[in-house]
């Protein structure tokens, strides 16, 4: 998204591939890109829901979605990360299905429920092979735990006591990145170690 302005709008596990070269490093892919989004494009495709509901963002769980933005992309990698570490074991084989299976319903509304109580729960149990992406884990569920609980908060009604009215609900509030919270900065500062 930084340098090409493309969100891709249905990152998944099945989406996201690798391939390991001749010096024996490791490349990722991501391919299936039809959904994506080129730049501030308007118009009904940039407002319709796409995706993989297992990896959608939250925010795009609802009857009517808001138009797709680059954070939601980010959220969706997150879901990826863990949907892998906690299902899967070396080689691809699936060891565990029954870890996050509530993502699979298909009613939007109770998979947004066990999304938000996923984030605000203790970590996931992971499988031996990904143990060391727990920290990675944790530290991303932990950016956007912090930003949708920063929305929460900038949300909560002010109380009838109108001498102390929180000004801060008073301004709109960021949503390209939860009150500042869930940035590219702060996403790669996580994933670059």
């Amino acid at each position: 998204w930084i340098i090409a302005k493309i969100m891709h709008r249905d990152l998944s596990s099945d989406n996201c591939m690798f391939r390991r070269l001749a010096d024996g490093s490791v490349v990722g892919v991501l391919n299936d890109w039809d959904l994506s989004k080129s730049g501030d494009s308007t118009g009904q495709s940039s407002k319709s829901r796409t995706g993989t509901r297992p990896f959608m963002a939250i925010d795009l769980l609802v009857p009517n979605p808001p138009a797709h933005l680059e954070r939601y992309d980010w959220e969706s990698i997150m879901y990826v990360i863990i949907w892998i570490a906690c299902r899967f074991e070396r080689g691809g084989h699936e060891t565990n299905r029954e870890a996050l299976k509530n993502w699979l319903i298909p009613d939007l509304v109770v998979v947004q429920e066990k999304k938000q109580s996923f984030l605000m729960a203790r970590p996931p149990v992971i499988t031996g092979y990904y143990a060391p992406l727990r920290s990675w884990i944790s530290q991303l569920v932990n950016i956007f735990r912090k930003g949708y609980g920063a929305r929460q908060e900038h949300d909560v009604v002010p109380s009838l006591d109108l001498t102390n009215v929180d000004k801060r609900s008073s301004e709109p509030f960021d949503e390209e990145t939860l009150g500042g919270h869930v940035t590219y900065e702060a996403l790669w500062a996580v994933l670059s170690r």
